[in-house]
């Protein structure tokens, strides 16, 4: 799969897209030409992300907007981690995915309830591993997302 594009929801403190941004710099992840986009609706958290990224030379595109009102490129890879329940975050990531996009989300011990929720609404393709810094983790990868009636 590609990661041209990389496309993180609910930025905060940068984590995990600014890390992704200095791992593409160096081409650690994807090809040369990745790129990742942070989303993020606090301002102050904006200037942040800024920051990190001058002294890093990350060249992340850093989005203070709303979610709902990005409209910057699609991504291959939609990222996200602590920002909102399935729920609410699958209808963000939905418009942002490439046709054979995935989404990585880092989910916690409510994972199976909001599976269960998410379910109702949303058919797609879910692989779970293991988080390798917190035990109680889980890193969801979503694959062919679609709303329920699309199909």
């Amino acid at each position: 799969k590609s990661t041209d594009t990389i496309v993180d929801i609910g930025s905060g403190g940068g984590f995990p897209g600014m890390v992704l941004a200095i791992m593409a710099k160096h081409r650690l992840i994807g090809g040369e030409g990745c790129h990742v986009h942070v989303v993020e609706s606090d301002a102050r958290k904006c200037a942040f992300l800024n920051e990190i990224n001058h002294l890093t030379g990350a060249e992340a595109t850093v989005h203070n907007v709303r979610v709902e009102t990005y409209d910057g490129p699609v991504a291959n890879v939609v990222t996200a981690r602590a920002c909102a329940p399935l729920v609410r975050l699958l209808p963000w990531t939905w418009p942002l995915l490439a046709d054979d996009g995935m989404a990585l989300f880092l989910k916690g011990e409510r994972l199976p309830d909001e599976l269960t929720d998410a379910l109702k609404d949303w058919t797609m393709d879910l692989s779970q591993h293991p988080s390798r810094s917190d035990s109680r983790g889980i890193i969801l990868q979503v694959e062919n997302l679609v709303p329920n009636d699309e199909h």
